[in-house]
């Protein structure tokens, strides 16, 4: 039997839906008995096994499980107090648990795509996980009596050697920038169940976080491998634009302030202090949002129907409709504003008949900003064809040029962003774009600005005759 452990801190929030119906909030996460969060066995197995078959599919089938039993088995995640220490243990030994479970909640708001005002109904929220939160989990491989199973078992260490660099889908939605996480502790032990020393090391073996003072051999990790690229354009972009002036964005918890409209703040858990943070965030959903309408535009300024507009957002964003479902091929990670400042701006509603304050239109915002405030945008990409790529690039133009804003207020001049040197210098302005870009499986040197901007070109040639088409 081989069984690997690691722990885990959060970089995002996670969302592990529950399903469970609530009178206080629409989307809950998943807990334990005693209300602790936790990520069920059934979800990091699932996640695992997506992997493998993006691997090998047919070898997954046998390690996960097919015509036999799975050879894999995954222990429900551990929630761990602000010591390392699993909060349920501590719960059953009755020792106190430091660490606050919420709930965290955060707000969502439905746009239509040609109104871009609030559908009817159209408002939600959901639950998180703060990020921070750490986690241990455990994953075994049992053969049980089942002889010539090396291949699995090489599948499975391959497997943990993506869980251990953070290439595992952790929760929901993932494309809005949830579920990324690091890996604090990894380790992986070989216990031979056939000899009577390796029988006695697996009974003793702790229902601890790690194997400090257990048998065992330890088992070195090959290096992760890398996943196959898709066909098409695929990749991850991390663009370091700046704020141009204020921004405001709702969605979370909001700090104490007398404004009316504030900028919402998301908990992060600090193991450290041993306490709860709020930082200033824009989140991936938020993010996601602005680019969906603004590439849904851009399509009907290119002679797109209405319909047709909407099926090309769907196939990138993803929807849901009755028992139908289809993931997008856009991710968007959230954006941390760091040490941004908050202000507050007093307004007041005119009457536009005689041209004085409306009785009782007083009110202020709370926007932040920072001279030269850095909001990089980082979006990862699968399979996309030219026209979808030519269409994902137009609209991070348009964000480079401060054609396209984030959160509210943008009719007040809030939420502009734009590249440093875009508009004196466009070409040299590419060079500050970061990550990895595939075509068809060959790379392309993102930071090249020369080999960008011919793949804007390519783009641009065959987005064109596919829209003629």
């Amino acid at each position: 039997m081989r069984i690997f452990r690691m722990i885990i801190e959060c970089l995002s929030p996670l969302h592990c839906g529950s399903g469970a119906p609530s009178w206080i909030q629409d989307q809950p996460v998943v807990r334990d008995a005693f209300g602790y969060w936790t990520i069920p066995g059934t979800s990091l197995a699932g996640s695992l096994r997506s992997l493998a078959e993006k691997l090998d599919a047919s070898l997954a089938s046998k390690l996960f499980g097919g015509e036999k039993a799975s050879l894999f088995w995954s222990a429900d995640a551990r929630l761990l107090d602000y010591d390392d220490q699993p909060a349920l243990e501590k719960q059953l030994a009755g020792k106190d648990v430091a660490l606050p479970v919420g709930p965290f909640l955060r707000d969502h708001v439905r746009l239509d795509s040609e109104s871009e005002t609030a559908q009817k109904g159209g408002k939600f929220d959901e639950e998180i996980v703060p990020p921070g939160t750490r986690f241990a989990i455990e994953f075994a491989f049992d053969a049980w009596d089942r002889k010539d199973v090396e291949k699995e078992l090489g599948l499975f260490d391959r497997l943990c050697a993506l869980a251990a660099a953070g290439a595992m889908p952790l929760g929901a939605h993932g494309t809005n920038g949830m579920g990324s996480y690091r890996v604090l502790k990894a380790e992986s032990r070989e216990f031979d169940l056939h000899s009577f020393a390796g029988m006695q090391d697996w009974l003793r073996l702790s229902s601890g976080i790690d194997f400090v003072r257990d048998g065992g051999k330890p088992v070195i990790l090959p290096a992760a491998p890398v996943l196959p690229q898709h066909e098409g354009i695929s990749g991850t972009l991390t663009i370091p634009f700046e704020a141009d002036g204020p921004l405001i964005v709702g969605g979370g918890s909001a700090l104490k302030s007398g404004d009316d409209i504030v900028f919402a703040t998301t908990p992060t858990l600090d193991y450290e202090k041993k306490s709860v943070t709020e930082r200033f965030v824009i989140p991936g959903s938020s993010v996601k949002g602005a680019f969906r309408h603004a590439m849904y535009r851009i399509c009907l300024a290119r002679g797109f129907e209405k319909r047709n507009a909407e099926q090309v957002m769907n196939a990138l964003f993803g929807h849901a409709e009755g028992d139908s479902a289809q993931r997008g091929k856009l991710s968007f990670s959230e954006a941390a504003l760091g040490d941004a400042l908050p202000l507050s701006v007093p307004h007041v509603a005119i009457d536009r008949f005689s041209g004085g304050a409306l009785d009782g239109a007083l009110f202020s915002e709370g926007p932040v900003w920072k001279q030269g405030m850095p909001v990089s945008i980082s979006v990862s990409f699968e399979g996309l064809s030219p026209a979808e790529a030519a269409l994902l690039f137009h609209a991070l133009f348009d964000m480079a040029e401060g054609a396209l804003s984030l959160g509210g207020g943008a009719g007040r001049g809030c939420g502009r962003l734009s590249l440093r040197g875009w508009d004196t210098d466009p070409i040299k302005a590419l060079s500050a774009w970061k990550g990895s870009l595939y075509w068809n499986g060959s790379s392309i040197h993102v930071s090249d600005a020369e080999s960008m901007t011919a793949v804007f070109k390519r783009l641009d040639e065959e987005s064109n005759k596919a829209v003629t088409a």
